[in-house]
């Protein structure tokens, strides 16, 4: 099983680690329930795609703060 971290705003692959590496150390067990059900999606196959932002879309998203408003800002 995997774990792989994605941009909620692009869709681009940010990173993909074992789950078994990657519970520990990025501290994917401290989410609240509400935070973890709004970022962590899993799939049949037990395998987790986590939804953040990239850096790119960060910053796009911090210079032009109306990008924030749209559904799918830079797509």
């Amino acid at each position: 099983m995997t774990v792989r971290y994605k941009c909620r705003s692009c869709k681009t692959v940010m990173a993909e680690f074992p789950e078994e590496s990657l519970e520990i150390s990025l501290h994917l067990g401290a989410l609240s329930p509400e935070e973890r059900a709004e970022k962590v999606i899993e799939d049949e196959e037990g395998n987790k795609t986590v939804y953040l932002l990239c850096e790119y879309c960060q910053e796009a998203i911090l210079n032009h703060p109306e990008l924030s408003l749209l559904s799918s800002p830079l797509q």
